[in-house]
């Protein structure tokens, strides 16, 4: 890697510069770099047998390549590790013919340093500090929202109570259910997740039902009891 601190805009720019590859290649550097030790034995066979076979591979690549902070690249990585969770796919999640995540923390977060920070303005006259960038501040409220239902969804499928999930993805139950239908479109594990809530809670609404139906029916047994006993 180059010893030079320039500042970069998106993290395939830094990588680039780091580690002296063309634009144009940035995809296959990467891929190569961050795949399972084991994997790069067979990744060559494998794109034969089945072209499209690393396609979430490369499209993981390419996502980090546009981001421009810390908290985008974490976004990415675990999302690209909860697709892998849902859709439990015996080659890449169980014999892991795919790209590593730690393999591709450890490059990108090593570039983070290298990364443009986002600019401010000036102090205006009354002292208060104005963002140029505002649309940023948002996204990034968005991603870290989602980095909080992925962590409640990888606890979810991990078995975890949904009271405990919820507090260690630092989310309240009750914000859980919109933030899954703002942020849903086009990730597979929060529509599975959207779903299975779905279920929970209907479930859990047909036992209180059936509890109730249970109180009432042992009150209405009581009372065609309890003029018999009498007599």
């Amino acid at each position: 890697m180059s010893d030079s601190k320039p500042q970069f805009a998106s993290f395939q720019d830094a990588y680039c510069a780091a580690y002296r590859w063309k634009p144009e290649q940035y995809g296959w550097s990467v891929f190569r770099r961050c795949l399972h030790r084991h994997a790069r034995l067979v990744a060559g066979p494998f794109r034969l047998w089945n072209p499209s076979f690393f396609q979430a591979d490369f499209e993981v690549i390419t996502a980090i390549g546009r981001a421009t902070t810390q908290l985008e690249l974490q976004v990415l990585i675990d999302e690209f590790e909860n697709r892998r969770v849902v859709e439990r796919d015996l080659l890449h999640a169980t014999f892991r013919i795919r790209l590593s995540n730690y393999r591709l923390t450890e490059t990108f977060m090593d570039l983070v340093p290298l990364l443009k920070p986002a600019p401010t303005a000036a102090i205006p006259e009354n002292g208060a500090q104005v963002s140029l960038a505002p649309s940023r501040e948002v996204s990034d409220s968005a991603i870290l929202a989602l980095r909080r239902l992925k962590r409640f969804h990888t606890a979810v499928v991990a078995g975890i109570s949904l009271a405990e999930a919820a507090a260690d993805a630092g989310i309240s139950l009750d914000e859980i259910g919109p933030q899954i239908e703002r942020h849903k479109a086009g990730r597979p594990e929060l529509i599975w997740l959207g779903e299975y809530l779905a279920q929970i809670a209907k479930v859990t609404e047909l036992r209180e039902e059936n509890d109730r139906l249970m109180r009432l029916t042992a009150d209405l047994t009581r009372k065609l009891i309890q003029p018999t006993a009498d007599k």
